[in-house]
């Protein structure tokens, strides 16, 4: 007997038996491999950071500018952060959070955070924002920041060291009762005052006032004058019979206000040259509602804004205490003045022939500062003289924003400084 198998086609009929059920083995769900995390866990955090990038363009060098990015929790469980950190090539992209670590954020909960852009150089500058947390699918979450700053436009300072030192010289002579001693020693030793001024090569002009009057006590002396001496004699000789309230700094504020004596512009204060104040007193001043302060405020102000300009000089009794019976008392606050304005503080104990070739030397100068039109980016000052690069020799100081030069790299007379730099510009 011949047996014939067909096994396809019984299975086919095995298929289409009733009561058989019809599987696809195709389409069949495979199970998971272990191992296997691409699916998130029915409960997790999910962690993001919103924008993932920001660009802060190209705003003027020295203007801030700051970003907030958001960290959100987009799961449906507590998403924990453990550490946020920013990672950048330089100091211009600045990261700031106010939360404490680990920080917590519930479902849908977020927290903000924040990066500064303040450049002074032309660099391009990037960096990265890191956050790890317990997100089981992607733990670290970046976003970045960038920055290129760019120059408003370079400017250029120019000034000329004068041929001569102008100077001048408003002496304030205390003529309250205890001054004779002084008012004597003080025209009695004038003439090396004088010696030294005209030893400077400098184009003087001398005015007197006192202590209780902002007024001229005779014409302004100057080199022209035939006996310049004999006229500041007559001019200091006050006498004792003046105010008992000394106001030398309440004087000083008046005579150089407009309508005064010594007002800018007028016969006696030239633009361009220094205003040295030299005040003779053996009293305190107690009774100037004017402040040391303030009264230098002003007198920097009607010299166009430079401190250079300007000298306060006190021959007075010492501070703390008087060395000698001939000194009343401690002549404060004329102390605090001096220094605010770099000036010279002698003593009316002390040899009056060295203290005023001292006062003579500290009111005649040639410009060793120069005040900057603009606030400029420090790194990019460049300063020439005689047109010749300068590196060294030099300082800026922000406080009053003018390049001081130190006394051996001084330039000499007529010579011209020219300062180029980048300003900081009007951030908006």
């Amino acid at each position: 007997m011949r047996i014939v198998s067909f096994p396809v086609v019984l299975g086919l009929a095995l298929l289409s038996l009733p009561g058989c059920m019809e599987t696809n083995l195709i389409s069949q769900p495979q199970p998971a491999l272990p191992g296997d995390t691409t699916e998130p866990p029915a409960e997790a955090p999910v962690i993001r950071i919103d924008p993932a990038s920001h660009d802060f363009g190209q705003p003027f060098l020295g203007c801030e500018l700051t970003h907030t990015y958001s960290i959100h929790n987009d799961g449906n469980a507590p998403l924990v952060i453990d550490d946020l950190s920013f990672d950048a090539e330089s100091g211009d992209l600045v990261f700031d959070s106010p939360h404490a670590l680990p920080l917590t954020l519930g479902p849908t909960e977020s927290a903000d955070v924040s990066v500064s852009y303040l450049s002074f150089d032309k660099v391009a500058d990037f960096g990265t924002l890191v956050a790890l947390s317990n997100d089981p699918v992607t733990p670290e979450a970046t976003a970045s920041a960038t920055g290129d700053a760019i120059s408003a436009g370079e400017i250029q300072d120019v000034f000329e060291e004068p041929d001569q030192a102008k100077s001048d010289i408003l002496v304030v002579v205390d003529n309250s009762g205890s001054m004779a001693e002084e008012q004597n020693n003080l025209t009695n030793n004038f003439q090396t005052f004088i010696d030294a001024v005209v030893a400077a090569d400098a184009d003087w002009r001398i005015a007197v006032i006192t202590t209780d009057s902002p007024n001229f006590r005779g014409p302004v002396i100057t080199a022209a004058t035939g006996n310049p001496v004999g006229a500041f004699t007559s001019q200091a000789s006050v006498g004792i019979l003046g105010s008992g309230s000394e106001q030398p700094m309440q004087m000083i504020a008046e005579a150089t206000m407009v309508g005064g004596d010594a007002e800018a512009g007028g016969l006696f204060l030239r633009d361009d040259a220094m205003l040295a104040i030299v005040i003779v007193t053996d009293e305190p001043d107690e009774f100037s509602t004017m402040t040391p302060a303030a009264l230098t405020d002003h007198l920097v102000g009607i010299k166009g804004m430079n401190p250079d300009l300007v000298r306060v000089h006190t021959i007075g009794g010492d501070v703390p205490q008087p060395t000698c019976n001939s000194a009343a008392a401690a002549s404060v606050p004329l102390d605090e003045i001096v220094s605010l304005t770099s000036g010279v503080f002698a003593s009316v104990c002390d040899n009056w022939g060295n203290s005023l070739s001292a006062v003579a030397d500290g009111s005649v100068i040639l410009l060793s500062s120069f005040t900057l039109s603009q606030d400029p980016i420090p790194s990019s000052i460049e300063v020439r003289v005689a047109g010749d690069l300068v590196a060294t020799g030099w300082t800026y100081d922000a406080s009053d924003n003018t390049v001081s030069f130190q006394p051996n790299a001084m330039p000499e007379e007529g010579q011209t400084v020219k300062i180029s730099y980048e300003p900081i510009s009007e951030c908006s």
